[in-house]
């Protein structure tokens, strides 16, 4: 048995041409892509860099100062808040006078030693304290509330302060009120020696 071969076609001139400028067509695409590609990672980082040179900040101008030192404080508004004086800055007046400061040295000492019999002629009697009336006799029931060893302890370390024409202790919740004894005749009131001055009443603190 016997096999017959057929011819191969042979290409024409023409279909030639048209294969090599298909093969030349591939191999320039070959080439063209990488460069592409470089072309377009370059503009990628150029992008990058336009960004951030957008974001950064440029540094702020400080303008120069036109105050004028010599210029004069603006006045106070009307609606400015006006803070009051602290009860620090308020000016006591402890001066004492020659006889009140005579009376005040017996009466520190007397009441040091907790002597009952000189506290009790520095004392004015009858003495209202609360609902009761204290005398001569029932002095001792108030001197263990008047001059106890707090009260005492207070006489001896706190200084008198002047409130027109008495004086005045301040202990905690309690003020003790010196004064001129009333009862006493005229001029003899305000001796040397501090003799006219008494404890005249005690009061809250408030």
């Amino acid at each position: 048995m016997s096999v017959t071969r057929l011819p191969l076609p042979v290409p024409t001139r023409s279909a030639r041409c048209r294969m090599t400028g298909g093969v030349l067509l591939l191999a320039l695409g070959m080439w063209t892509l990488p460069a592409q590609a470089q072309d377009t990672t370059a503009q990628d980082t150029t992008a990058q860099d336009t960004t951030a040179q957008d974001t950064t900040t440029p540094a702020a101008i400080t303008a120069p100062s036109t105050v004028n030192p010599d210029a004069p404080a603006p006045a106070a508004s009307n609606n400015q808040l006006m803070v009051p004086d602290s009860p620090d800055q308020v000016q006591v007046d402890t001066k004492q006078t020659p006889d009140f400061h005579a009376f005040w040295q017996r009466f520190q000492a007397a009441s040091k030693k907790n002597n009952r019999k000189a506290l009790q002629g520095m004392t004015h009697l009858p003495f209202d304290l609360n609902t009761t009336s204290y005398d001569a006799a029932h002095f001792k029931d108030l001197a263990a509330q008047i001059y106890d060893p707090k009260a005492r302890d207070c006489i001896a370390k706190e200084t008198p302060v002047h409130d027109q024409d008495n004086y005045e202790v301040f202990c905690g919740e309690t003020v003790y009120v010196f004064g001129t004894d009333p009862t006493l005749p005229p001029g003899t009131a305000n001796a040397a020696d501090g003799s006219g001055w008494r404890l005249l009443e005690i009061g809250a603190n408030d």
